[in-house]
């Protein structure tokens, strides 16, 4: 219990100063989109429905339900696409039947977004990884934005 206040409060402190940072004169992000499976972001496992996308500044995404009822905050580097795409779309690693929220692009433009992988997502991989000899890719799903 004390661990995880700790870690709150950490995580707290580091969200404030990302926050309070200046906010770069690079693309915004907003994103709308339909996903049909429950899905991870950071340590949240969020179920399927419509969700927005959007960076609230230029480290952070706030993926959030479209009821409000379900969020999920993550640290994002920023990354350019060879090819601009005409629409958003959003880039979930698959293992089985669990999906993780691996990348976000903003539709019109070659920016993007990466998000780190959780401990979830590299503990699955480093075991699926064991199983199968050192040729263990996640399989992508993409999921067009509207």
């Amino acid at each position: 219990m004390k661990k995880q206040v700790l870690s709150i409060i950490a995580l707290s402190g580091l969200l404030f100063t990302l926050m309070t940072g200046t906010v770069s004169a690079t693309s915004t992000i907003r994103l709308r989109a339909n996903i049909p499976f429950e899905f991870s972001v950071g340590d949240r496992t969020l179920p399927a429905g419509r969700y927005t996308v959007e960076r609230i500044n230029p480290y952070v995404l706030l993926i959030r339900s479209q009821d409000c009822h379900q969020s999920a905050l993550s640290l994002a580097n920023g990354v350019q696409a060879r090819v601009t795409s005409e629409t958003g779309k959003l880039v979930f690693h698959r293992y089985g039947s669990r999906y993780f929220l691996s990348q976000v692009w903003s539709g019109g433009t070659s920016d993007g977004y990466e998000l780190p992988r959780s401990r979830a997502e590299q503990e699955l991989r480093k075991s699926q990884k064991h199983l199968a000899g050192n040729t263990l890719k996640p399989e992508t799903t993409t999921i067009q934005a509207e």
